[in-house]
Formats: structure tokens, C-alpha cells, sequence
């Protein structure tokens, strides 16, 4: 960042750590995609952790966009409050930001400019089949819309001639949303369709390493807290042998024990707090002393169809560097029983 030019655009994932400290970071483009509980073993309270993470909003000004889920319980965009569903019919539209605040971007299932519906994407109003796009779970759609609207938000500070080539396209004769009576004022540029169709994914999210024999081995180390375990694993069919385990960080597992209870996943436990974690999940999951145990237990009971992932729910600090060093190191019992 130090060495970055104007030209270049930097792209980073800001932690809540880093958030503490800061006063004169200033995003172009900021988004928050949800909060649940995290890092409980540092903040007193959810609360205060949701309020850290907000501070991410807290140096915007005109020109600025702020990128939040639509009717988001928890998150509060600039200027507002959070708050739960609002029918269409009384929310308020872009123009109606203060001079000095953000402009205000939403995605969701209840978003009027980046909505995720059941089989397509709406991106201020062109639908687009989810079918054209790789992502084929709930989250990954919904973090693809969001990362749409920062994309957007880019573009529009700097005044890229890519909107108004995008608002052409939808208001030339023929196009099916040519004949809408009020202007046109945003449009998605297809330079941002075209990304998000040739994506390919990140390392230790959801990472696809290999298969053999039919079962699919993969890699979702980043997944540190029980929220993100049912999130991940909602993509994937029933019969999911998930490696779980580490450092616990003062959160509830009760609602991953509720959810695993309605499912046919097994849970192969490892780490420093795997036995606590045992206790609240219940129907007595084994527990291993290593990630590489837990591995070898899951490729061995695993059959034809289903898969095997890395998904802790943890920190990594017992046994590991950090979550990065975690997956690697998956990864590397996966390459070693994929060459077999």
C-alpha cells in the first residue's frame, strides 16, 4: 500500500483488529457482508465487536460507497439504523443520502440494487441467470452481488466510462428495459458480469482440491467460528464428513449443534478444544488428537459421492501458524492420499 500509485486499485480484508486502531481510513468502496459472533475471547460483548467492524464506514464521506445487505438486523450503514425487512414501498432511494455521508449500496434477497433470488441475479434491475455464473450457493451468490456493488462503487468515484456504456446498453431500442418511464440512472457494466462468470475462487474458501474414488476432498480453513460452518456446509449435500477443531474463541456452539442435528453430516473433531466442543454438539462425535488423524478417519468412512472438508469453526493457534498454514497443511494430506 505503502508504494501503490494513483492508478492502481488496492483490494484488502480489513479485521476487526485493525479497525480498532484506525481514524483516517477512508475506502472508496466498503462493505460489510454480515456479522455473527466472532472473537469473543477479545471483546466484551457481540456488540462491541459489530461496533468495531463498523468503523470501516466511519471515515467515508461524499463520493464514497458503503455496501451492506439489505434490511441487515446487525449492520448499520452510514445514516442509518439497523433494522429488519422494509417493504419496498417505504425505503428510501440514493437520493435521499446526506450531502456528507456515502451513498448507500445494498445486495440481498430483499435489495432493490443487487438482489439474489432463487434463480436469478438483479442487478439494478437486469435479471441474470444464475445458471451463466459458477457460484451455485446462497453465500457465494450473495458475496458475488456484493462484491458487484463495490466494484460498482469503484467505478462510479472514478467516473468510468463503463456506466454510461452500461446504461446505453440498457435503454437501446430493443432492449427489454428500454420502454421504463423513469431514467436510467445505474446500470451494471458487463466488464463486471464478465468477472464474476470467469471466477474462479479463493485459496482455504470453499477450495475444491481433488477427488478420488468419488469422494471430493475440500479445503475451507478460513471458516474460524460455528456461523461459518453452517454457512459452507449448507452448500453441500447431506453426508458431509467435516474435520472441525482448534481454538475455540468464546463462541456458542449450541446453533451448529441444532443445525448438524437436522442433517446427515459426521463430524470428526481435533485440537485443543475438542472435547468442550464435543459436549455442546452432542451424540458423541470422535475426537483425534491431530488434524491428520481426523483425516485419516474421514477418508477412510467416506463413500462414493460424498465429501471431506476442512471446515474448523476454530482459530488455528494450538496446533497451527495461522489459518493459511492450516489449509496447507490439508492440502497436503490431500495430495498425499489423492496420489495413492
Amino acid at each position: 500500500a505503502l508504494n501503490a500509485t494513483e492508478d492502481q486499485v488496492l483490494v484488502a480484508e480489513i479485521s476487526s483488529f485493525q479497525l480498532e486502531w484506525v481514524d483516517r481510513f477512508r475506502p472508496v468502496a466498503a462493505g460489510i457482508t454480515n456479522i455473527t459472533p466472532d472473537h469473543l475471547n477479545r471483546y466484551e460483548s457481540f456488540e462491541e465487536y459489530a461496533e468495531t467492524k463498523q468503523r470501516i464506514f466511519s471515515c467515508q464521506g461524499k463520493g464514497d460507497f458503503a455496501v451492506v445487505r439489505a434490511n441487515d438486523p446487525v449492520v448499520r450503514a452510514p445514516g442509518k439504523e439497523a433494522g429488519g425487512y422494509v417493504p419496498r414501498h417505504l425505503r428510501g432511494g440514493a437520493s435521499q443520502e446526506p450531502a456528507d455521508l456515502p451513498r448507500v449500496l445494498t445486495f440481498g434477497a430483499t435489495s432493490d440494487d443487487a438482489r439474489v433470488e432463487e434463480m436469478e441475479f438483479v442487478a439494478f434491475g437486469e435479471r441474470l441467470p444464475w445458471a451463466s455464473f459458477p457460484m451455485e450457493a446462497i453465500h457465494d451468490r450473495q458475496n458475488a452481488a456484493m462484491a458487484a456493488m463495490l466494484t460498482y462503487g469503484l467505478l462510479k468515484h472514478k467516473g468510468s466510462p463503463l456506466i454510461a456504456e452500461a446504461i446505453a446498453r440498457r435503454t437501446e431500442p430493443g432492449n427489454p428495459y428500454a420502454a421504463r418511464k423513469a431514467p436510467l440512472l445505474d446500470a451494471i457494466p458487463t466488464p463486471i458480469l464478465d468477472g464474476l462468470r470467469s471466477f474462479k475462487g479463493l485459496a482455504h474458501r470453499m477450495e475444491t482440491v481433488g477427488a478420488r474414488d468419488g469422494v471430493r476432498l475440500v479445503n475451507n480453513s478460513m471458516c474460524t467460528n460455528p456461523d461459518a460452518v453452517i454457512k459452507s456446509t449448507q452448500a453441500l449435500k447431506d453426508g458431509a464428513h467435516i474435520l472441525m477443531g482448534g481454538v475455540n474463541k468464546d463462541l456458542d456452539f449450541a446453533p451448529l449443534s441444532r443445525y448438524l442435528a437436522n442433517r446427515r453430516h459426521r463430524v470428526y473433531l481435533f485440537g485443543q478444544d475438542a472435547r468442550d466442543i464435543a459436549i455442546v454438539l452432542g451424540g458423541d462425535p470422535p475426537i483425534f488428537a491431530s488434524m491428520e488423524e481426523a483425516f485419516v478417519a474421514a477418508t477412510g468412512a467416506a463413500r462414493s459421492g460424498e465429501i471431506v472438508v476442512l471446515s474448523p469453526g476454530c482459530a488455528s493457534s494450538d496446533q497451527f501458524k495461522d489459518f493459511r498454514d492450516r489449509g496447507n497443511v490439508f492440502r497436503d494430506l490431500a495430495k498425499e492420499w489423492l496420489d495413492r
